[in-house]
C-alpha cells in the first residue's frame, strides 16, 4: 500500500474512532442526567407517598360518627329554613329552628310568615333580612344560648345579657341566668278561671330546652358491645335441657323420671 494512502487510512480510522467516542460520551452524559432526573423524581414520589399516608392517618377521625355534628347543623343548607338578621350593622344568619327554641320570644315571632320586619333580599338562595338596631356583641351570646344552651360565666356580661333578653322577650334566657348566677328558681303564677284561685307551678326540668341540649364538642357515649349470641346446640352431641324435656313431654304425652323417658298412662 502506498504510504500516502496508508497515512490517509489511519487518519480516517482515527477520525471515526474519535467521532464515535465523542458520540458515546455524549450519550453517556445524557443517560447519566436521565438517571439523576429519575432518582430525583423517585425521591419526590416517595416523599409525596409518605405525605399522603400521613394525611390519611390524620384524617381517620373523620370516619367517626361524632365528627360531623349533623344534629347541630339543622337547616344549614335550606335558605327557607334560615333567617338573616342585621343587628347593629352585623349580619347573623341563623336557622329558624334555633331561633324558635323559645317559642314565646320576639326572635321566634320574626320567623313567622308575613312578619312586617322582613325585608326581601331579591336574590335567589338568599334568605330575607330583618334589620334590628341592637347591640350585635350581646346578640352573639343570645345565639350561643339558643344553639348550645350556654350562658357567659362573667357576671358583668350576664347582667347586660339579662337586660338585653328583656328586649327579645327571652324569658328562658333570663331564667337560665337567674339559676346559674343567683340560684333562683322562678315559679309561674296563674289564676284559675273557674275558681279564681292563684296557682303556682315550677317549670319542669324537661321543659328547659337549654338544659337538654347536648354539646356538639362532646363525643357520644360509646355503643354498648353486642352480646354474644348463644351457641346453637348440636342435637347429636348435647342432650336436651330440663326445659326442653318438659316441653317435649307435654307435647308427646310422656313423663320423665331422672332423665329416663316413659309413656304416661292414658
Amino acid at each position: 500500500m502506498d504510504p500516502y494512502e496508508a497515512q490517509a487510512l489511519n487518519a480516517l480510522q482515527d477520525t471515526v474512532v474519535q467521532q464515535r467516542a465523542a458520540t458515546l460520551q455524549r450519550e453517556a452524559v445524557r443517560l447519566a442526567r436521565q438517571r439523576a432526573f429519575l432518582r430525583e423524581e423517585r425521591r419526590k414520589a416517595r416523599q409525596e407517598e409518605a405525605a399522603i399516608a400521613d394525611e390519611k392517618a390524620a384524617l381517620e377521625h373523620v370516619k367517626r360518627a361524632d365528627w360531623w355534628p349533623e344534629a347541630h347543623l339543622k337547616a344549614a343548607g335550606a335558605p327557607s329554613g334560615r333567617l338573616r338578621l342585621r343587628v347593629g350593622g352585623q349580619d347573623f344568619e341563623v336557622s329558624k329552628e334555633v331561633l324558635c327554641a323559645d317559642d314565646k320570644s320576639l326572635l321566634c315571632a320574626l320567623c313567622k310568615a308575613g312578619s312586617p320586619a322582613l325585608e326581601s333580599s331579591g336574590e335567589d338562595g338568599v334568605p330575607d333580612t330583618v334589620v334590628v338596631d341592637r347591640d350585635w356583641w350581646l346578640f352573639r351570646f343570645i345565639v350561643v344560648f339558643l344553639r348550645d344552651g350556654l350562658i357567659p360565666e362573667d357576671r358583668a356580661t350576664a347582667l347586660q345579657l339579662y337586660r338585653e333578653a328583656s328586649f327579645w322577650r327571652l324569658e328562658s334566657l333570663q331564667r337560665a341566668i337567674e339559676e346559674a348566677h343567683l340560684n333562683l328558681t322562678r315559679t309561674d303564677m296563674k289564676v284559675d278561671a273557674a275558681t279564681g284561685a292563684l296557682e303556682e307551678s315550677n317549670v319542669k326540668e324537661d321543659e328547659k330546652f337549654w338544659k337538654s341540649k347536648r354539646n356538639w364538642w362532646e363525643a357520644p357515649p360509646p355503643p354498648e358491645p353486642e352480646k354474644p349470641k348463644p351457641k346453637a346446640k348440636d342435637w347429636w352431641k348435647d342432650g336436651p335441657s330440663e326445659d326442653d324435656e318438659k316441653k317435649m313431654a307435654e307435647e308427646w304425652g310422656m313423663t320423665t323420671i331422672s332423665g329416663t323417658w316413659g309413656y304416661r298412662g292414658r
